[in-house]
């Protein structure tokens, strides 16, 4: 297994090699197909564009010794083929198959048998065989990920990678990680490839797998590479399988795409130089071993001879020296002005097998840990928080410079995340007890007592909820502003969608999760969905904006436009933050309308269908849907009309924020679409509802931001816009007189309310029978919660009796 040695600090490490004398920034470079290598299967995905990949033609596509016995079937979720390459849609990937089976997308399970017939012959006859094609993922900078996995059952998984029946899986991320799996254990990080900035780059995938039996209980070793850099070299073990052999290429990403996958045996004899571990630390003495050198002859371990030689790659061979298979420090002083921090030096090394002499010269690099005082800290650390290396140190590992009951050497490796069951920490601070101000000191964040749970010292609001972890003592009751009794590690305690500082600011309580809290602001209101009444949707109202996400649909009249990832309604602007737009056209998932009470066909139509942003599902990420075309002074009721997708997972929490202007209003913190039940409090997840905001234009564009939270769990779920409206505002019902007053000065006061943003005029009259006449100011505009006040001069009210009216 390909290990690096890790010191506390544990930064990567370099290796480089020359492979036939051509420098490569890996440690084994491999060629193309050779003549000694038989192609045993190979698909090139060379046909017409498919959205549905198993309806597209084999003629032209397959070629290799087992192509009239096998062909790729998709599996878990219908995969496409566009511009003669694989695109992956979703959670799924690629199964082998035998030929003999009907075409299908059912799930057939007849798999494939690599170690049966032809296939298992040709495989032994090499010892083993190697996987290679071509991967360009969406970007290079998220942590979304493919698979290759092999030994598992003759059945289709959901997830096979952390399949407990699964042999081996290597999985590579696109941000340039890869981790294995053995029988659903995850065995860890392996090495790093190079993610080329920009995204959008193809890498060469090769992984050779090397036995000489498919029995159970046979080792077998694997070793993958990405465009030449070695991310992985394990052994395990055939187990559970009976003799036979299935693999699968997997995903849970969109937007890969795999070109010339194929199988092929290895090369009649291979004979290979490793080197695992490269990092020492400047304070080590002559002998210190770096690392072990090992030869390798078809994939297994040859004793071996190791000498440093001279060549190209070979300018740091005086510093360092060899003893049997162990490379060590040599006599250099690597300390002071002899090394800096991370600094890398070069050795040639020639690898002699003992039985066949077969040879191998590749240059290594070796990368030095600056720790000058052998503290076991890293000096540019300790320098960058006391100024010097006399204050902290690590040499008992119990010293404690700034008395936060958590030892330097703990807050080091807890700086670099080296410290088992501690999160990496950059920022916290030796040189101060309280790294992060919450006024609990690092040591109580790190090792909590009674019932708090462990927090990050150096963020006050550990889950970003609004709180500081000092008030959010978990005991599950609420005391005081002081003593929240709130999990200061998860945003909502009671699971209702609403951040717990949102609810507590709004008069709401975080332990109850039927008591959705939303701000005071008069111009939201949320109104359940039942048939066409309710929906508020009336052809006799005006319509700057009737947009529907997955497929058009008519409501009472009202036509509301299709909204896609390519057709976008006049005067609206749909964007996802450079993600990925899907739709779903015509899908309830689990959504039930008739148990949520809704009786309108037109309604359950709108409704059916959804856009939404397919890699946004991440915290932080962001749609915004932009309204243009607009009367600037007149008042609109935007409305997003939503219903639930799925009744498990996170409940979708959505930041929604309307923006007009200069002004921002978001009035939930935040709004669960998945649980419509807990905004509606009817605690029915299958109703549907829509949210009104009412606003006098400040420009002629108008904005909703519908984003996830920043403490969202890790693919918490996009907002899903089923449909939008915006309409002129209509005062409902008359004006309300809410408070009358005689003032000192003899003045008269009305207070009233209305509609928002809306001219009343007040008339009087002494009787009733005469005529009502104007005031001397008659005029009054509401604000923007619709509240008004009129003030009558002292000499019209004169009078014993006086009748004011207000109309707008």
């Amino acid at each position: 297994m390909l290990q690096s040695k890790r010191y506390p600090l544990g930064l990567p490490l370099l290796i480089r090699i020359d492979h036939m004398n051509q420098a490569l920034p890996v440690f084994l470079g491999f060629c193309s197909l050779s003549s000694a290598q038989t192609v045993l299967f190979q698909d090139n995905f060379n046909t017409a564009d498919t959205p549905g990949f198993n309806s597209a033609p084999l003629a032209g596509r397959l070629s290799g010794t087992l192509s009239s016995e096998t062909y790729f079937r998709q599996t878990k979720q219908v995969q496409q083929i566009s511009g003669n390459q694989l695109l992956t849609t979703g959670t799924g990937g690629l199964r082998f198959e035998n030929t003999s089976n009907d075409p299908d997308i059912t799930g057939n399970m007849d798999h494939f048998d690599w170690a049966a017939g032809a296939a298992g012959t040709a495989i032994l006859d090499a010892n083993g065989f190697v996987v290679t094609f071509d991967w360009t993922p969406e970007n290079n900078n998220d942590p979304q990920w493919i698979s290759w996995n092999v030994g598992h059952p003759n059945a289709d998984a959901n997830f096979r990678i952390t399949g407990g029946l699964t042999d081996y899986g290597i999985l590579l991320r696109n941000d340039g990680r890869s981790e294995r799996f053995d029988n659903g254990s995850n065995l860890g990080a392996g090495g790093n490839y190079n993610a080329s900035p920009g995204g959008a780059t193809t890498y060469a995938v090769r992984m050779a797998f090397s036995f000489s039996s498919f029995a159970d209980g046979s080792n077998v070793t694997a070793i993958t590479s990405v465009d030449g850099t070695q991310v992985a070299s394990d052994t395990f073990q055939w187990d559970g399988n009976n003799g036979a052999m299935h693999m699968e290429f997997f995903t849970n990403k969109t937007g890969n795409f795999i070109d010339d996958l194929t199988i092929s045996t290895p090369t009649a004899s291979t004979y290979t130089l490793t080197l695992t571990g490269n990092s020492f630390t400047s304070s080590d003495p002559q002998g210190t071993d770096i690392g072990t050198l090992t030869g390798i002859l078809d994939g297994d371990p040859e004793a071996s001879t190791f000498t440093l030689v001279a060549g190209e790659g070979g300018e740091d061979n005086a510093k360092f020296q060899i003893s049997g298979s162990e490379i060590q420090v040599g006599n250099f002083d690597f300390t002071g002005a002899g090394s800096t921090h991370q600094e890398v030096f070069n050795v040639r090394v020639l690898s002699t097998g003992d039985a066949g002499g077969q040879t191998e010269e590749k240059a290594l690099s070796l990368n030095v840990i600056k720790d000058d005082d052998a503290d076991k800290l890293v000096d540019d650390w300790e320098i960058s928080f006391t100024g010097g290396l006399t204050n902290l140190s690590g040499v008992l590992g119990t010293e404690d410079f700034d008395n936060d009951n958590l030892p330097d050497l703990d807050e080091f490796l807890i700086s670099n995340g080296d410290l088992e069951g501690i999160p990496a920490y950059p920022a916290i601070n030796p040189n101060d007890a309280d790294s992060d101000d919450d006024q609990l000191n690092d040591g109580e964040e790190i090792n909590p007592s009674g019932q708090r749970p462990q927090t990050n010292p150096t963020a006050a609001d550990t889950d970003l909820d609004g709180l500081s972890d000092l008030v959010e003592t978990n005991t599950g009751t609420f005391t005081s502003s002081e003593n929240t009794g709130t999990n200061p590690t998860a945003c909502d305690s009671d699971g209702d969608g609403a951040r717990d500082g949102f609810e507590l600011a709004n008069g709401g309580t975080p332990f109850d999760a039927n008591d959705f809290s939303a701000s005071a602001d008069s111009r939201v209101t949320i109104q359940r969905l039942t048939d066409l009444a309710s929906s508020e949707i009336d052809s006799s109202k005006t319509y700057t904006h009737a947009v529907s996400g997955g497929g058009a649909a008519t409501v009472n009249g009202v036509n509301f436009d299709y909204l896609g990832p390519v057709d976008t309604p006049a005067d609206f602007l749909w964007e996802t933050g450079g993600q990925n737009t899907g739709q779903i056209i015509a899908n309830l998932n689990t959504w039930d309308p008739t148990s949520g009470g809704i009786t309108s066909f037109e309604i359950q139509d709108l409704l059916a269908g959804f856009v939404f942003s397919q890699n946004g599902t991440q915290a932080g990420s962001s749609q915004s849907y932009t309204l243009s075309g607009l009367d600037i002074g007149t008042t609109y009721d935007v409305r997003l009309y939503i219903r639930s997708w799925n009744d498990a997972g996170s409940g979708r929490p959505i930041d929604l924020t309307f923006i007009n202007g200069t002004e921002e209003v978001t009035p939930f913190g935040a709004l669960p679409a998945d649980r419509p039940g807990s905004v509606t409090e009817t605690g029915n997840i299958n109703d549907a509802y829509f949210v009104s905001y009412t606003y006098t234009a400040q420009s002629t564009e108008f904005t909703v931001s519908a984003s996830v939270p920043d403490c969202a769990i890790g693919t918490s779920g996009s907002f899903h816009m089923y449909a939008l409206s915006n309409e002129i505002s209509v005062p409902k019902g008359p004006p309300l007189i809410t408070r009358t007053l005689l003032l000192p000065s003899g003045n008269f006061a009305i207070a009233f309310t209305g509609a928002p943003n809306t001219e009343y005029t007040v008339t009087t009259s002494l009787d009733l029978l005469d005529e009502f006449e104007p005031v001397s100011n008659p005029t009054v505009t509401t604000d923007f919660e619709g509240s008004g006040q009129f003030i009558i001069p002292a000499v019209e009210v004169s009078e014993p009796k006086r009748f004011f009216r207000i109309e707008k």
